[in-house]
């Protein structure tokens, strides 16, 4: 019978912000980050019972992660293609650039991701989800 051992989950709470990090540099938008990012939390959690070896936690989170994202991305896919018809109406037809095939635009991903947090929020905050410098003023004070 499996014993139930005393889980630490402060290891779980301090790869929050780096699990972010790695989540933003994955996906497309704050949003789907954020979801990314709390399912791998999620199940981080749910299976920190597994972790046979505490010194080997951070390759295990990672793989976790990795795992997570997998199905995260088919989860997706999976939505996309199931659109109704009046979805696809709203669809811009000419848009066809690629942009993660550009390597300009893949380093600059790279290059937000390596900032700090509040550079990198304002600048998620304002290419990503449209806001404006006051609303973005009004979101960080609070």
């Amino acid at each position: 019978m499996w014993e139930v051992k005393n889980v630490d989950y402060e290891h779980i709470v301090s790869m929050l912000d780096k699990t972010f990090a790695w989540s933003i540099n994955r996906t497309f938008s704050r949003e789907e980050a954020e979801e990314l990012t709390q399912e791998i939390m999620f199940q981080a959690v749910k299976s920190i019972s597994e972790l046979r070896d505490e010194n080997r936690f951070e390759p295990w989170f990672w793989r976790l992660a990795s795992i997570t994202l997998k199905v995260f991305k088919r989860g997706k896919a999976k939505a996309r293609n199931t659109m109704s018809y009046d979805e696809v109406t709203m669809l811009s037809v000419g848009d066809e650039y690629d942009f993660e095939t550009d390597d300009e635009y893949q380093n600059l991903r790279k290059r937000i991701v390596q900032m700090s947090a509040v550079y990198r929020d304002i600048i998620v905050l304002h290419y990503y989800d449209n806001l404006s410098c006051k609303a973005i003023s009004q979101k960080l004070q609070s």
